[in-house]
């Protein structure tokens, strides 16, 4: 890097560099309007190939930083932020913009790798002793492993490759792959955005190869997908699909005629060698899936961000809860609720109230059903999905009985089959209270009328202290 003469001078300018960790892999842009209070307007660059956003006198640099380890080698992502003063002079912003021209990250990564070299490569054949000559003398001649030798362009960047063509250095493989990150978490965020306004994720019932199912190499990517969401989607940065099978298009993995895709879209979503992003939505459960290929196998990538490591068909396995509202109720007309929360939809016509012993036993302790049907009747709760209502004409016990208990059992399935049962006992009675100053106030423990005990406490009547049977009088 070449400073101003004037840099080796005494100057009142700073500049500064802040590292922040990036644990949720957010965007540069992303990550500034989520953490930067007086906000401008960020403009894009690049930086060293990592994407990045300016915002006046700071940079915002969005970096992988690999931890070299014989346990593993690990992959961080950080923000870089970079800042000069106010009012700086002009050799600290020619500084400023020479280190962000000259900036290089993973050092350690490309000391130990090397450089790459672009692919698809030229094919141009050359002489091993007269090298590469014309358009092509800027690359090396090497051997391409059969003996002919060939025309290849060294990298470190794909941005030193031409037009079409892309570098696989272990350097350009981590830029690519910190942006495939990247790229799955602001789609992520965007996805959740529409399923809060829409209650569900979008589906792609039309306008696509298969139903619910998009690639970034498909028409409907943006036709279809980007167009539900209101976005341009990203595009994964090599976004090529490999090894098609014969009479599939080379570009889709289509085939037209059969109307079929070259793969089952689930392990794998993509044949072998390729790189692309995928799109799947499983209307039963809600459960969508957005991922990628990765280059690079450090530890701290997200698994579930992978096609090949972590896409699997929707789980379908999950518990199912019920919950009860207050069983208590006077005799008379009983009301209550419960709710069933799952992981998944729940099915409702799989609900079934079994009485314990059975509805006889109920009957002739008094229960009586709404339109004599031998069952609690279940109602809508409309304010609540997962809620119903459980009613019963009237309980009139029986036997001059005070209260009484009826036991019972629901179950209900969720879509994919998943039970959940749970007992529940409602108890009805009339309930007393402690009785105050008039005609005598009560004291002690008397029985509340429901099977339990009231404790009235004692007499606070200066004129009748004692308590007497449950009575408060004056001895």
């Amino acid at each position: 890097m070449s400073l101003p003469a004037r840099a080796a001078e005494t100057s009142p300018d700073a500049i500064a560099i802040r590292v922040m960790p990036n644990t949720e892999h957010l965007s540069p842009l992303t990550w500034y309007y989520n953490n930067v209070d007086i906000k401008g307007a960020p403009q894009a660059l690049l930086v060293d190939g990592y994407e990045a956003v300016r915002d006046g006198r700071t940079v915002y640099i969005n970096a992988g930083n690999i931890v070299f380890s014989m346990m593993g080698d690990k992959i961080y992502t950080n923000i870089y932020i970079i800042s000069f003063n106010q009012e700086a002079e002009s050799d600290t912003r020619d500084i400023f913009g020479q280190i962000l021209q000259y900036w290089k990250f993973n050092a350690e990564l490309v000391d130990r790798t090397g450089p790459g070299v672009c692919q698809a490569k030229s094919n141009e054949p050359c002489d091993v002793v007269k090298g590469c000559t014309g358009k092509f003398m800027d690359q090396a001649c090497e051997d391409d492993g059969t003996g002919t030798f060939t025309c290849v362009k060294k990298c470190l960047l794909s941005s030193e490759c031409s037009y079409g063509q892309y570098c696989d250095s272990a350097k350009a493989k981590l830029v690519r792959d910190v942006k495939r990150m990247v790229d799955i978490t602001d789609i992520q965020i965007v996805l959740e955005a529409y399923k809060s306004k829409n209650k569900k994720y979008p589906g792609l019932p039309a306008g696509s190869y298969l139903p619910n199912k998009t690639t970034s190499v498909w028409p409907s990517w943006n036709e279809t997908l980007g167009r539900t969401l209101g976005i341009k989607l990203p595009q994964d940065p090599v976004n090529k699909l490999q090894n098609c099978p014969v009479g599939f298009d080379a570009i889709t993995c289509w085939n037209e005629g059969a109307k079929k895709y070259a793969t089952d879209f689930s392990n794998p979503v993509f044949p072998e060698g390729s790189l692309a992003y995928a799109y799947s939505w499983d209307p039963k459960s809600d459960v969508y899936r957005f991922c990628g290929n990765f280059e690079t196998r450090y530890i701290g990538m997200p698994a579930s961000f992978n096609c090949l490591t972590g896409y699997v068909n929707p789980p379908t396995t999950g518990n199912v809860d019920i919950i009860f509202g207050d069983l208590n109720s006077r005799e008379g007309s009983f009301r209550s609720y419960f709710a069933v929360n799952g992981k998944y939809p729940i099915d409702w016509t799989s609900l079934v109230i079994t009485p314990i012993p059975n509805w006889g036993d109920w009957s002739t302790r008094g229960w009586r059903w709404v339109g004599g049907s031998t069952g609690l009747k279940v109602e809508d709760i409309k304010a609540f999905d997962n809620q119903k209502a459980l009613v019963a004409t009237s309980v009139n016990l029986t036997g001059n009985k005070q209260y009484d208990f009826f036991d019972f059992k629901v179950q209900i399935n969720d879509i994919y089959g998943n039970v959940g049962s749970s007992n529940g006992t409602i108890r009805i009675c009339n309930p007393t209270t402690c009785q105050a100053q008039v005609p005598v106030a009560e004291c002690g423990r008397l029985a509340d009328g429901c099977g339990g005990t009231l404790l009235c406490g004692d007499c606070s009547d200066p004129t009748k202290p004692d308590c007497v049977g449950n009575k408060c009088v004056k001895q």
